[in-house]
């Protein structure tokens, strides 16, 4: 919202904050069904044009009164219908996710890639986008809850940290049978390498990552 409105001049992001206010104050939430104003004060924000439109001399104040009064009878009713509404919402939220909801293939012992989310750095030269977008393998240990594992590293079987599933892939290589001893051909300095056991993986990854600079101006090393 705010990026619409200051165009080139980013000094002025914060000119219109109380008109931004104001619109997420008094706009009906999805789930809700309410405003912000009315869920917290018990009555909807006047408008600009409707302070405009009032005239001080016409307000009563007895009547003014005893609307506060009823402030608190009012809020409770608005918060049972709020948390009515939340339900309902949360409920077809569970539905809509369900549908396309798959289990996990997952299980303790399982080799699987990571989702690198390691962030850009000046100092070391490097660039997120650059980057690898998934590093490994590693080996899953204790299933925590439903959709989260404990992640050990290989060969050490050390553990190294804890992932949601959706920060996990299976790690394949053709048809792996045997996790111990699988077979990879890869044309790494023109010769073919041949992966024989899994602590042979990480340095594979290593070597499969290094690559010659080359200098752009003479192409030497090109």
């Amino acid at each position: 919202m705010i990026a619409a409105y200051i165009e080139d001049n980013h000094k002025l992001w914060d000119v219109y904050l109380q008109k931004f206010a104001f619109a997420l104050r008094s706009s009906v939430n999805e789930s809700t069904k309410v405003s912000p104003a009315i869920l917290n004060l018990g009555r909807e924000l006047p408008l600009p044009f409707d302070r405009k439109l009032q005239d001080d001399q016409d307000v009563d104040v007895d009547s003014e009164r005893n609307q506060s009064l009823d402030v608190p009878d009012k809020l409770a009713k608005i918060i049972s219908f709020v948390v009515d509404n939340i339900k309902s919402s949360q409920q077809n939220y569970k539905i809509g996710y369900h549908k396309t909801h798959r289990t996990s293939p997952f299980k303790k012992g399982d080799l699987v890639m990571i989702k690198n989310h390691k962030l850009s750095c000046a100092l070391d030269e490097k660039m997120s986008k650059l980057m690898p977008r998934w590093i490994g393998p590693f080996r899953l240990g204790t299933k925590l809850t439903d959709v989260s594992y404990e992640i050990h590293s290989i060969p050490e079987n050390k553990l190294i940290c804890k992932r949601h599933v959706s920060d996990l892939k299976p790690f394949q290589i053709g048809n792996v049978h045997d996790a111990a001893n699988f077979p990879l051909k890869s044309p790494s300095n023109g010769d073919n390498m041949v992966i024989r056991n899994v602590r042979d993986a990480p340095k594979f990854h290593r070597d499969m990552r290094k690559k010659p600079r080359i200098n752009y101006r003479t192409l030497a090393g090109y």
